[in-house]
């Protein structure tokens, strides 16, 4: 599983580092002409423990920006760790939004105006003429709260909180940002903020190696996460539902995008990322699996469960895994793993078999898995020897049995 910045900071991200604070006028957010930020960065719950650094270059009051992040994470599940280092780097040059990993050198780009649908769909809209007037109305409008200004870095901050985050910021550029979502514990901190800095040209430019793909529009999927938004086919729905219908997402190919970057550049922004899963299950180098990425994807299509947001589906090291997730914290996961996996699980202390039974020719059983540090899970467990694997349902909160067969219902193997 890879581990992705929370949804909230891809939203103050896009409010700080991307968004014009005016359409018309396109006024960037800076008060200051150029910068260099250099942030630690903590990510816990759920499983997983990450600790990063991050650099923030600021350029032309804003116009173009660059931000490289480095991590290291250590991921448990169901008893076993994997630890992974990533590396992605992202910019804003010529009205256009990159992302690249620059370990798998593959990237993904969005104009700014898809990022400007993006934050509409995130949340109410704001005005200003200056950061803090649109910081302060965004907040305000949104639900947030502006907190007395604090003093860090030897600065005096705006300080607010919105969505369970709570930020400090300085001439539109956050120095601190911590906060909670969906059981996921995530601190940014500025540990050297120097103004009016010289930055080598070489910072903005795009590195050849990477092939950039356009990104798909995520507007609909983060409208619904943020409360702010309706899901691509939900539109007919009633304005003031407490949930969104979920749509799945396939895999970013370059026929999902808007239109193509200009010629020097095509590539995009980090989404969030990842989000958290409700315990998917392990995945191993074993090539075993009888079901590719690519079918994964379409089967996984086409589950739908009320008042849940259908992530990306992640492939790794033969196994595959989708993630649903809910405004208020709850998770699902469809987990494809090998038969040695699920007869680890089977027979691990943690999970307690409720039943046993028989589904469409193929074995069965539903349980809850003991976790004491994050919480339990309900889980229903296939088994398709024919194919190599086991199909994993699960949900955190514990779910009824009856619910995750719901969700078993819609997938054909």
């Amino acid at each position: 599983m890879h581990l992705r910045f929370p949804i909230v900071s891809l939203v103050l991200a896009a409010l700080f580092a991307a968004l014009p604070a005016s359409a018309q006028k396109k006024e960037y957010l800076f008060e200051l002409k150029s910068a260099i930020v250099e942030y630690q960065t903590t990510t816990t719950g759920k499983g997983v423990n990450a600790t990063g650094t991050e650099t923030f270059w600021i350029g032309d009051s804003g116009r173009k920006t660059a931000r490289l992040q480095k991590s290291t994470s250590t991921t448990k599940v169901f008893g076993r760790s994997k630890t992974e280092e990533t590396e992605n780097m992202s910019w804003l040059l010529d009205g256009w939004i990159y992302n690249a990993d620059l370990k798998k050198k593959t990237g993904v780009k969005m104009s700014l105006e898809q990022a400007e649908k993006m934050a509409k769909q995130m949340g109410k809209g704001a005005q200003g003429d200056s950061s803090r007037a649109f910081v302060k109305d965004f907040v305000e409008k949104n639900g947030g709260r502006i907190l007395p200004p604090e003093e860090f870095l030897g600065r005096t901050c705006l300080v607010f909180e919105l969505w369970g985050f709570k930020t400090w910021s300085y001439k539109g550029v956050p120095l601190k940002t911590e906060g909670t979502m969906m059981g996921i514990t995530t601190k940014s901190v500025a540990t050297k903020f120097e103004e009016n800095a010289s930055i080598p040209g070489s910072v903005f430019e795009l590195p050849k190696d990477v092939k950039f793909e356009d990104m798909p529009d995520l507007s609909g999927m983060l409208g619904a996460l943020m409360g702010g938004g309706q899901m691509p086919g939900d539109e007919e729905a009633a304005p003031a539902r407490q949930s969104a219908k979920p749509a799945a997402r396939k895999p970013v190919t370059q026929d999902d995008g808007e239109a193509a970057a200009p010629a020097p550049k095509p590539a995009p922004k980090p989404v969030a990322e990842k989000k958290p899963a409700p315990k998917p299950a392990p995945k191993t180098d074993t090539a075993a699996v009888r079901l590719s990425a690519k079918e994964f994807g379409e089967v996984v299509a086409k589950i739908h469960v009320t008042g849940y947001t259908t992530m990306a589906p992640e492939s790794e090291g033969g196994g595959h895994t989708v993630n649903l997730i809910d405004t208020r914290g709850g998770a699902m996961g469809v987990t494809v793993l090998p038969l040695k996996i699920a007869d680890s699980l089977e027979k691990s202390p943690s999970l307690k078999v409720e039943s046993k039974f028989d589904h469409e020719g193929h074995a069965a059983i539903a349980g809850v898995l003991a976790d004491p540090n994050e919480g339990d899970s309900a889980v229903v467990l296939v088994r398709y020897p024919e194919r190599k694997l086991a199909l994993l349902v699960s949900s955190t909160p514990v779910k009824p049995k009856e619910e995750l067969l719901k969700v078993l219902a819609q997938i054909e193997l």
